[in-house]
């Protein structure tokens, strides 16, 4: 008699099926798998949450969260992250930011990964304000930024027409050591170009930061 597959073998099946994108089947063999008495862990119940996603199935999404709490395992960060990732997939992203707060005051540490999905889809959909507001919690909370975070901020602003608050943004990079990218200057001097020059020598900042390339657009 064969040994019954570990729970570890059935992991990596999971994920191997999940980037190949047969999420379906990932739900069924796991149902097949807790039928012969596999109980899943921690790993296993994050791939299924994010299958439930991408099969635009919020509501069995949430329903194996539940399974990850009534099973006793801690919520990981991978976890927090697979949530709000598939709410904003799924446009629900101001109750992203409800679901994620709320695990936030639980204690369930959220990544600077996570608060970045969330302040790219608020400025989707042109809250801009509220992932400002994202952004600066996260900031206060474990002093880490990342370049996507601001360009889509900063992005958001420009398109706003709020060319002195996105050049604020573009500046406290600095005060993080986050160094800006091409995107970054791009959203910047595409945004308004006489404003821009007006509020922000912005010549003098990219020829420091070995941009020169660009000023053609400004000249232009």
């Amino acid at each position: 008699m064969q040994p019954t597959p570990s729970i570890d073998t059935f992991n990596h099946i999971f994920g191997s099926m999940a980037k190949l994108d047969c999420y379906l089947d990932v739900v069924s063999l796991n149902r097949k798998m807790c039928f012969v008495g596999i109980g899943p862990d921690l790993y296993t119940l994050n791939i299924l949450i994010n299958c439930c996603f991408h099969l635009s199935d919020v509501d069995c999404g949430f329903g194996v969260f539940g399974q990850i709490l009534k099973r006793g395992f801690v919520p990981d960060s991978v976890t927090v992250r697979t949530l709000i990732h598939g709410m904003c997939r799924a446009g629900d992203v101001l109750n992203a930011v409800k679901v994620f707060d709320k695990m936030s005051e639980e204690g369930f540490e959220g990544s600077v990964y996570a608060c970045g999905i969330l302040v790219n889809g608020l400025c989707k959909i042109r809250e801009t304000g509220l992932a400002i507001e994202l952004h600066r919690k996260m900031l206060k909370r474990n002093g880490k930024g990342n370049v996507l975070t601001y360009n889509a901020i900063i992005s958001s602003l420009c398109k706003d027409g709020l060319i002195t608050e996105a050049v604020e943004m573009f500046s406290g990079m600095k005060e993080v050591n986050v160094p800006p990218d091409v995107v970054t200057y791009s959203s910047l001097i595409n945004g308004n170009r006489p404003r821009l020059i007006e509020v922000f020598e912005l010549k003098d900042f990219v020829n420091s930061n070995a941009c020169s390339w660009r000023l053609d657009l400004l000249e232009s």
